[in-house]
């Protein structure tokens, strides 16, 4: 079972990688007043094989490099939107004008569908855990840890602060945010644009590297680090021409939530051996939530 969840997560890093350059696309050709899948394909296809490149010359260590500067710009960018979200609901409040968006607050089966197939959205910390050939387990443990509470304070600092700034029809699209964003400050959105691009672009180095190091735990090392890199460009081009962003956002939560399920189910079964009867029930919970975010999540659009 444990291998078993092992390849769907091979899978699932596949996928994200292109989730996240799909996305890194569509802010770049928003930023050019541009919107055509063709040329967000050419986009993704191009770093794709850029990466892959640099993966088979050097190693991705030059890569990850660059990302430990785009993330510190991203935390940066991020700290600045929740500033100016907070600035911006301390002056609607204080001069009252604060209220939420008269919206329509009915929620039926499909919108429940497409929430589910936005689990990828909010998950992503069990990279470190395959790159233990580089990093030490406490290090790996300490990263994910870090990781999992600093991104659940800015989700719900900023959904809390947004809110006053969603409006009827702002539809599903990636770069959504930036429009919404606009009216808090003029140069925020160019700001954003900025993170976004840096923020996708670490993301896929990093979902890359553990991939390669998950195909190499796979094949118990018999496929070098080379072999996982063609490898993933193969199937991960495949994929950038064969799905469009919002489906590879709700496909990729499907892999991910396919993974957590049978993690759990392992997790289960070592408690229930244990005796550890009520943690083991409630991996059992967790377990047949995630199956219902692989089974019925959608697409937004």
């Amino acid at each position: 079972m444990a291998f078993v969840s092992r390849c769907v997560l091979g899978f699932a890093y596949f996928i994200s990688v292109v989730y996240y350059l799909e996305l890194l696309a569509a802010f770049i050709l928003h930023i050019l007043g541009l919107k055509n899948q063709v040329e967000a394909n050419l986009i993704t296809s191009g770093i794709l094989i850029g990466i892959a490149a640099v993966g088979l010359w050097r190693g991705l260590a030059l890569l990850e490099g660059v990302e430990r500067y785009a993330v510190g710009l991203n935390l940066g960018m991020i700290s600045s939107l929740i500033v100016a979200l907070a600035i911006c609901n301390v002056m609607l409040a204080s001069g009252g004008e604060w209220a939420l968006p008269d919206l329509d607050s009915s929620v039926s089966g499909k919108d429940l569908r497409v929430l589910l197939g936005l689990l990828i959205v909010v998950q992503g910390f069990e990279t470190s855990r395959y790159l233990g050939a580089k990093h030490p387990a406490e290090e790996r443990i300490k990263t994910m840890r870090s990781a999992q509470l600093i991104a659940s304070g800015i989700y719900l600092l900023f959904v809390s602060l947004a809110k006053v700034l969603f409006q009827p029809g702002m539809g599903g699209d990636v770069t959504a945010i930036l429009t919404m964003t606009a009216p808090v400050a003029i140069v925020l959105p160019f700001l954003l644009s900025i993170a976004a691009v840096g923020s996708q672009f670490s993301a896929a180095v990093a979902d890359t590297a553990g991939a390669g190091g998950l195909v190499g735990d796979l094949t118990n090392q018999k496929v070098g680090e080379k072999g996982a890199y063609l490898l993933i460009l193969g199937v991960t081009l495949a994929l950038t021409w064969v799905v469009d962003v919002n489906e590879i956002i709700a496909l990729a939560s499907r892999a991910f939530a396919l993974f957590y399920t049978l993690q759990c189910v392992v997790a289960a079964l070592v408690g229930f051996g244990k005796q550890h009867h009520r943690r083991a029930g409630g991996f059992l919970v967790l377990g047949l939530l995630c199956f219902m975010v692989f089974l019925l999540g959608i697409p937004s659009e």
